[in-house]
């Protein structure tokens, strides 16, 4: 069996379009083209299919009405964090169906989501937030593949440059023990304990708020971590069913992220002291005067930033250039950060500090943190010899 036929039309203002034929169980199916080389590429990617009994024809629609599809099929509360749910939503109406939404799923080309890219960069989006938009336009094409909607994807194959993950990337940055001391002097009690807590116990923002006096044991000297804080803001806040709150307790990140934590002393001493002045002794230990939570993005913007601020221009007044450029830009994230590269220089094992941080998986841990790991010890080679031979060689 033939893989088709391209029949070329010229049109009344001198432009060409190609025009395929292919046979289906007896009928013809005729398509379309602007370009040859894709009137090429369509029989090329049939042919096959066809001669082996395994083509099917694509349903037709638009890329918004896929997506009222896609939405109700994948898009569903009790399976996403709140968090997920709303920042998909949003990618769909604010980026993906205002770009793509007339056109049809089947005509959309690599060179549609290349120009989307581009545009999105010129809009001033950083390649960051642009990757994660792909990121999601590449999990719906695969899914509009399973449903019928598309026969391959339209994702670029080949990765450019700045899209690349280099070594460099999820590094974050990890202050040295004088560098967060300067925080820690302008911090009051509170916001000192809320560094304490991504320092000493390397907890996630969001589970920083989310911990509950009931979470500290302090017979066996731990943390429970059962519980994350989403505050929705701004492009999230259109999301909120009518009667629910700005925020939602929900389970943390991943089933690894509950997890138990060791307490340190230091830690333990001031958990302590707040308990001892709280008079609420079963709720949540950062709470507002109408025992709501703290709004961690209020807490970063109003007391983080500016006790972070404060720290480098005084770094920079006793000219510590290494301090004033590790404070520079700092994040709460990166006392987590901070907390991983201090257990793994401490000699901690991958395996206790991935427990400890909640990753999903200790190879995650050893991504981030290898640059730290020592990667020459002449004396394990010596305790190897000892090990063989029964005594250590003396070395020349």
């Amino acid at each position: 069996m033939a893989r088709g036929t391209i029949i070329t039309k010229t049109l009344e203002n001198g432009d060409k379009r190609y025009v395929t034929v292919i046979r289906l169980n007896g009928k013809q199916v005729w398509k379309t083209f602007k370009r040859k080389v894709d009137a090429d590429t369509y029989l090329n990617r049939n042919s096959t299919d066809l001669q082996e009994g395994t083509y099917r024809e694509i349903k037709k629609g638009s890329f918004e009405q896929y997506a009222a599809a896609w939405r109700k099929k994948n898009l569903i509360p009790q399976e996403l964090k709140p968090s997920t749910l709303s920042g998909y939503s949003y990618v769909l109406d604010k980026h993906l169906i205002p770009y793509f939404g007339p056109k049809s799923m089947a005509a959309i080309t690599t060179a549609d989501i290349t120009d989307f890219r581009a545009d999105r960069l010129k809009a001033g989006q950083s390649i960051k937030s642009v990757k994660n938009l792909l990121n999601l336009l590449s999990r719906f094409f695969a899914d509009a593949i399973e449903d019928g909607y598309a026969k391959v994807t339209p994702m670029p194959q080949r990765r450019r440059k700045a899209d690349k993950k280099t070594k460099a990337d999820g590094k974050g940055r990890a202050l040295q023990p004088g560098e967060a001391q300067r925080i820690l002097e302008q911090c009051d009690d509170t916001l000192r304990l809320i560094v304490l807590l991504g320092l000493l116990a390397g907890l996630r923002r969001g589970e920083i708020f989310a911990l509950a006096w009931s979470s500290v044991d302090w017979e066996k000297n731990l943390i429970h971590v059962r519980q994350n804080l989403y505050y929705r803001h701004g492009k999230h806040l259109k999301d909120i069913p009518e009667g629910e709150t700005v925020f939602i307790l929900s389970a943390p990140k991943s089933e690894k992220s509950i997890r138990d934590i060791d307490l340190s002393p230091e830690l333990k001493k001031c958990l302590r002291t707040r308990f001892l002045q709280s008079s609420d002794k079963h709720g949540l230990i950062f709470q507002s005067s109408n025992a709501t939570p703290l709004d961690p993005h209020n807490v970063y913007e109003r007391w983080f930033k500016p006790a972070v601020e404060r720290a480098r221009k005084k770094a920079e007044e006793e000219k510590d250039e290494a301090a004033e450029a590790a404070l520079d830009g700092l994040r709460m994230h990166d006392l987590r950060h901070t907390f991983g590269s201090w257990k793994v220089d401490q000699g901690e094992d991958i395996v206790y500090v991935s427990a400890q941080m909640g990753h999903a998986k200790p190879s995650i841990t050893y991504d981030v943190y290898s640059h730290i790991l020592d990667k020459r010890r002449p004396s394990a080679a010596a305790q190897t010899d000892e090990f063989l031979f029964g005594k250590r060689v003396a070395a020349d």
